[in-house]
């Protein structure tokens, strides 16, 4: 309970950043789709947590990934972590910590990109446990 607790809070800070920032691009990595449809959960409440009626535009749930979409250009993605998930830019991740070390060096850490002038977002990527 703890954890999920913690993960609220994580998903929280992420959903307030895509509202502050115009076309702040997040994700969620998690390590499999038992762990997606958790995460999805916790966003649904977390949105309605912050009272974002009107802000999000739409919420898309297909195979291994769900994203939200927000009025302002921004996203969050709840991606599960796999070798086709390169290429993707984002600005700030939060990571489960059961994905493999090797796996975020090579393909995740890639992906950050610093937020406009080249200023990083302090904490650009979180870990969470589930």
């Amino acid at each position: 309970m703890e954890h999920k607790a913690n993960l609220q809070k994580l998903l929280i800070t992420q959903i307030e950043r895509c509202l502050c920032y115009n076309s702040f691009r997040s994700a969620v990595f998690v390590s499999s789709i038992r762990k997606l449809d958790s995460i999805v959960e916790c966003l649904q409440i977390a949105c309605d947590d912050l009272s974002t009626k009107g802000r999000v535009l739409r919420i898309r749930k297909s195979n291994g990934k769900c994203s939200v979409e927000f009025d302002n250009g921004s996203f969050l993605e709840i991606i599960t972590a796999r070798e086709n998930s390169k290429g993707k830019r984002i600005h700030c991740a939060l990571i489960d910590d059961t994905i493999d070390k090797d796996f975020l060096d090579c393909v995740l850490k890639p992906m950050l990109i610093p937020y406009i002038d080249k200023k990083y977002i302090n904490d650009a990527i979180l870990y969470f446990h589930l």
